[in-house]
């Protein structure tokens, strides 16, 4: 998705998902995590050499992701590469002379010798790469990398497994879509080299799941499941494998899980790492078994808004709505235009959904309590009540609060296959995307006073994230082709979907304007993210604001009524490097 994208989107989308049965959690003993690179921008992705002395991780301190060398006795560093690509995801080879790692503004995988020199291209698809014990082959997931935000998803549907020779040759695809069901991301080969193991996401992204195959393609099974999982990393010896995620109610946490020698899990993941400011995400092993370097990553989002003209042409300079940690998120405006709806998550709480003015005052939350409440979407201002997504009572379901008292109805109890829902202008209808059976996402439409559903799109890649014009007449669409999103409408009546964008890159719409000509997106170009509008009759785009860098994204465009304003989210990822060491002889 890139083979899909979305990562962000929601990643990202979110971290607020619902909690399903997770495996009872040990309750371990917790390290002390200590700060070894980075006080201020963003360091991710730390891989150890097979000797132990050296660490390659990717920085932004030139204002572009590089790999760097760090020299772990000296704390000597140097930049492998300098070519500005957006380079991350650094994997030493067995030998430690050569390192593999992605390139997002290039695309796909590069070789360079870990000494220093001209990288060389492996694959011109993919990220994440993983080098097999016998340096012969590197296993990497099709889904490309669209941001680093801390809640970003490995990858989603139909993001699949594949393994390329390492010194050059045909890459071979090792999982099919759908087999298991989600998006395959994430590999890393046992110390053995005779499976992978890999992280499967559900397209509903509520769910988890760590899998493991031989390489041949068989004998898949699930090793573990949870409400997130992520980056896993194996010790030398094959007995330990750590992950990021998240067990049921417990906070965002490296997780240690013992495994069996036929690679099924010999007992509950632990908790390596306390309560943290960010989500550790990244792992990586010592050679010898002792400690563990990760990314502690934090993103924070906020509101902001840009003035547009008739022509949705920027009128000014964006400007900021709300502040504070954590992340200001989704805003929607009432039909009206005198109210933004938005979710606010701040780390260590759960998620609410927040009113306010246009001009950002007046903010204060309409929903509380122990649950995760997101993705709002406003009834007809009459009816003063804002449906939204939440996890209340342990599963998902779709509620209604009553603007006025904050009163709370439920809407949907089982919103299980219910992806990114938006109402209809006048109330009686739902969007959104399902995989129902299916090996990716489609829009659908409910009605919701008869409970009754049908299709609107039937495509075999994806397309989803639908949203209404103001009229109720059409839906934009996000639609994938390869590695790149494309923004596309289709009448909500039914009909055959036209894509408006043709760019290279990432195309992720999210509202029309109120004559429904224009449709606002957030795309991902070469430069970064940016806030965009296409034309669906000319297909003519228009840029609104500038390219951010890569660790900065835009979400969630939202046209006012009035036409005279676009609010969305802006967030900014940032990290440090952190080393725990086990509290055992393990």
């Amino acid at each position: 998705m890139s083979r899909s994208a979305r990562a962000a989107a929601a990643a990202s989308l979110f971290l607020l998902v619902a909690c399903r049965r997770p495996p009872p959690v040990s309750a371990g003993r917790p390290g002390v995590p200590k700060r070894i690179i980075g006080a201020s921008g963003l360091s991710v992705f730390p891989a150890f050499s097979p000797d132990g002395k050296l660490l390659a991780y990717a920085s932004d301190r030139t204002g572009r992701l590089e790999i760097v060398i760090r020299d772990l006795s000296t704390g000597v560093e140097r930049a492998l590469t300098s070519d500005g690509k957006q380079n991350f995801s650094p994997a030493f080879s067995p030998d430690g002379r050569t390192i593999a790692y992605s390139s997002k503004e290039r695309g796909g995988l590069f070789i360079i010798p870990a000494a220093g020199g001209s990288p060389t291209p492996l694959t011109d698809f993919g990220s994440s790469p993983s080098y097999s014990p016998d340096g012969a082959s590197i296993a990497f997931q099709s889904h490309a990398v669209t941001d680093l935000a801390a809640t970003s998803t490995p990858a989603l549907p139909p993001s699949t497994i594949w393994v390329a020779p390492a010194h050059g040759g045909p890459a071979r695809d090792l999982t099919s879509e759908g087999h298991p069901a989600g998006g395959h991301g994430e590999p890393v080969f046992s110390p053995d080299g005779k499976r992978i193991y890999f992280i499967v996401t559900d397209a509903k992204l509520f769910r988890e799941e760590l899998w493991t195959l031989a390489l041949d393609g068989s004998a898949a099974r699930k090793v573990v499941a949870a409400t997130r999982l992520y980056d896993p990393t194996i010790s030398s010896d094959g007995r330990t494998l750590v992950l990021g995620g998240i067990v049921g109610s417990s906070p965002p946490a490296l997780l240690r899980l013992p495994l069996r020698p036929d690679g099924t899990a010999a007992g509950a993941p632990e908790i390596l790492t306390p309560r943290m400011s960010g989500i550790p995400r990244h792992p990586d092993i010592s050679p010898d078994g002792r400690r563990v370097i990760f990314s502690d990553l934090a993103t924070t989002g906020h509101i902001e808004a840009v003035r547009v003209d008739a022509r949705g042409e920027p009128a000014g300079t964006p400007f900021v709505l709300t502040s504070g940690t954590g992340r200001d998120t989704d805003p929607v405006f009432a039909d009206d235009g005198s109210k933004i709806a938005f979710c606010r998550d701040r780390t260590g709480h759960d998620s609410d959904i927040w009113l306010m003015n246009p001009d950002g005052s007046d903010a204060h939350a309409i929903t509380s309590g122990p649950a995760n409440d997101f993705l709002p979407s406003w009834y007809p201002t009459r009816q003063g009540k804002v449906l939204f997504s939440s996890d209340r009572g342990g599963r998902l379901g779709l509620h209604a609060v009553e603007v006025a008292t904050g009163e709370v109805s439920t809407v949907v109890d089982d919103a299980d296959d219910i992806g990114f829902p938006k109402l209809s202008p006048d109330g009686k209808e739902l969007a959104y995307h399902a995989k129902r059976g299916g090996i990716t996402l489609n829009v659908w439409i409910m009605n919701l006073a008869k409970r009754t559903t049908r299709q609107v799109t039937f495509d075999r890649e994806l397309i989803g994230f639908p949203a209404y014009s103001r009229d109720g007449r059409w839906l934009s669409l996000e639609v994938t082709r390869g590695d790149d999103n494309h923004v596309a409408v289709v009448p909500s009546a039914g009909g055959t979907p036209e894509q408006l964008t043709t760019d290279h890159g990432l195309s992720w719409p999210a509202s029309f304007s109120p004559d429904g000509t224009r449709v606002a997106f957030c795309g991902l170009r070469s430069g970064g993210w940016a806030l965009y509008t296409v034309n669906r009759e000319t297909k003519e785009i228009g840029r609104v604001t500038l390219d951010l860098p890569f660790n900065d994204y835009v979400r969630y465009p939202e046209w006012s009524p009035r036409g005279d304003l676009i609010v969305y989210e802006r967030g900014e990822t940032a990290g440090s490097l952190y080393e725990i060491e086990f509290s055992d002889a393990r």
